[in-house]
């Protein structure tokens, strides 16, 4: 399979006006689509193409693209609120728009006014353009370090990746992948390139036949990239991990998440509705319960969103930062999978069963990758060893 291919006709450019804000309220009729389709997304594991091309109607794949290059200029919070609203109709097309906002976010936040990607953003507010983003390298799965480096073959850079896991790959317009600098570098000295289509030749090495999260189609590629210069971010990607990529992944995946308990619930509390004892007894105590705990972790994650707009980009890279923010994707994904398997036994086998009236059967089989996207225990694991040089005392709760 080439990334060269031409996309299935929903996918095809829609011309649009120039988009203006508010961001909220815009999604309306993706959401409808969401929710239509969701069901088969998830049977046939395919690609949300026709959600996409409406997100991409409504100028939505621009959302955290700056108003000076046509975007709606919008914030963390307006991306993590349709992340929100998505997953509550559609959790695979929910975590794709996700993800892309989190690229377009590292492109946005990293271009330092360089041409090359300045452009490239410019064509993805005019174009609608959909970005993926690879940064696992083989079986290791460490964003933070690269087995595969750029090359130089003339006034060109190549690149040869084990993708091991590329959601939406053959659906994207472009992609920020993580490489090497230069072949003698350590694992850790990394560049984020941005490749666009053409750039790209993908060969799948990995099927996606997965219990959850179906219609993300992450499978894996080796991935063949061919480049210019120009196209290598400035910023290395130290800097861009820590300061955009971890902050907005764990703040939109979260987002995403709640989402889907939240849906779940919302299936639960009309299956008490209609139950005879109403929203009485032990299982209207359990609604209660978990709605509660999803509030909470709501909070959380505003909590979060307040943060990372109030700091500066040096700041989000503190130990104390990165452990706020590993361990709000933590709990948030623990949290986030304990309400859904509550909504379960609030539905009961009207909830098991895939076609119940109630069904939250794709809710919890989606729900159960959230401990597993940067698992868990290897955050706590990290929290672990920098939790012992923060001090907790001073200002802990100015």
């Amino acid at each position: 399979m080439t990334h060269a291919e031409r996309l299935p006709g929903p996918l095809q450019r829609r011309r649009r006006p120039r988009p203006s804000p508010p961001v909220r309220g815009r999604a309306e009729a993706s959401l409808a689509i969401a929710a239509a389709h969701a069901g088969e997304v998830d049977r046939d594991a395919r690609f949300p193409a026709e959600t996409l091309a409406q997100l991409r109607v409504e100028g939505l794949l621009g959302v955290l693209a700056p108003r000076r290059l046509g975007g709606h200029g919008g914030r963390l919070a307006d991306a993590a609120e349709l992340c929100f609203n998505l997953a509550r109709a559609c959790g695979s097309t929910a975590m794709i728009f996700a993800m892309h906002c989190t690229q377009v976010a590292c492109l946005t936040r990293h271009a330092a006014g360089a041409e090359w990607p300045t452009a490239l953003l410019a064509e993805t507010v005019r174009d609608q353009l959909l970005f993926a983003g690879s940064t696992t390298d083989g079986a290791g799965g460490d964003p933070r370090a690269s087995g595969c480096a750029l090359t130089a073959a003339g006034d060109r850079l190549r690149l040869d990746k084990d993708a091991s896991v590329f959601s939406y790959a053959p659906f994207a317009d472009a992609a920020l992948v993580t490489a090497r600098r230069r072949p003698d570098s350590v694992a850790t000295d990394q560049v984020l390139v941005a490749l666009r289509r053409q750039d790209m030749v993908l060969v799948e090495t990995r099927t996606w036949d997965a219990m959850g999260l179906r219609g993300t189609g992450s499978a894996g590629y080796r991935l063949r990239g061919d480049c210019a210069a120009e196209q290598v971010l400035p910023a290395p990607f130290g800097e861009i991990h820590p300061q955009t990529m971890l902050p907005f992944s764990h703040v939109l995946w979260s987002s995403v998440w709640l989402g889907i308990a939240a849906d779940a619930l919302d299936r639960a509390r009309r299956r008490l509705r209609g139950s005879p004892s109403g929203a009485g007894g032990v299982a209207g105590a359990r609604l209660a319960a978990a709605v509660g705990a999803l509030q909470t972790l709501r909070a959380m994650v505003v909590v979060a969103i307040q943060e990372i707009d109030a700091a500066q980009p040096a700041q989000l890279a503190t130990f104390a930062s990165q452990t706020r923010l590993n361990l709000l994707k933590a709990e948030v994904s623990r949290g986030a999978l304990q309400a859904t398997l509550q909504a379960l036994e609030i539905c009961g086998v009207e909830g098991y069963r895939n076609d119940g009236v109630h069904s939250v059967s794709r809710h919890l089989r989606d729900i159960c990758s959230a401990p597993l996207m940067i698992p868990n225990d290897r955050i706590l694991q990290y929290a672990a060893q920098t939790s012992v040089l923060l001090d907790l005392n001073p200002g802990l709760f100015d």
